[in-house]
C-alpha cells in the first residue's frame, strides 16, 4: 500500500464559488491554486500519479488572534468551514498539482482543523486496497 505525505506551508484556503463577469463564469482562486500546486509538485517529485481509490488524511493548521501559543491541540471551531477547506485542497490536488487522476478516486477522508502558530496544510494520501 503506497502512501505519501505533503506539507503546504501556506495559510489554509477555503474554496469559493466561481465569479461571474457579465455572462461568463471564472475561477476566483487561480493564483492560490497555482501556489498550492507548486508546493504539491515539489513534494510529489517524480512519483507516479495516484490512480486507484485513495484515502486523504488532512490536518489544516489555523491561526486566530485569540490563540494562546502554549495550546497544544485545540480544535479550530470558527470559519472557514472544514468542507470548503477540503474542496479547495481537492481542486489544487487535481487541477494544478496533478498528483491524483481525479478527485472521484478519493474514497475516504479524515480531516480536522486545529490551532497553530504556523498555519499550513499537512496531508497524507494512501492507496486503499481494492
Amino acid at each position: 500500500m503506497r502512501s505519501k505525505q505533503y506539507i503546504i506551508p501556506l495559510k489554509p484556503i477555503p474554496w469559493r464559488r466561481a465569479g461571474i463577469s457579465q455572462t461568463k463564469f471564472y475561477d476566483q482562486q487561480v493564483n492560490e491554486k497555482i501556489a498550492y500546486g507548486l508546493y504539491l509538485l515539489k513534494c510529489h517529485g517524480s512519483d507516479p500519479i495516484f490512480s486507484v481509490p485513495v484515502e486523504l488524511d488532512v490536518t489544516f493548521y489555523m491561526t486566530t488572534a485569540q490563540q494562546k501559543s502554549k495550546q497544544l491541540k485545540t480544535y479550530h471551531h470558527a470559519t472557514p468551514d472544514l468542507s470548503n477547506l477540503i474542496k479547495f485542497l481537492e481542486d489544487a490536488i487535481v487541477d494544478v498539482g496533478s498528483i491524483i487522476t481525479d478527485d472521484r478516486i478519493i474514497s475516504r477522508i479524515v480531516a480536522q482543523k486545529i490551532y497553530s502558530d504556523k498555519p499550513r496544510t499537512e496531508f497524507i494520501i494512501r492507496d486503499l486496497e481494492v
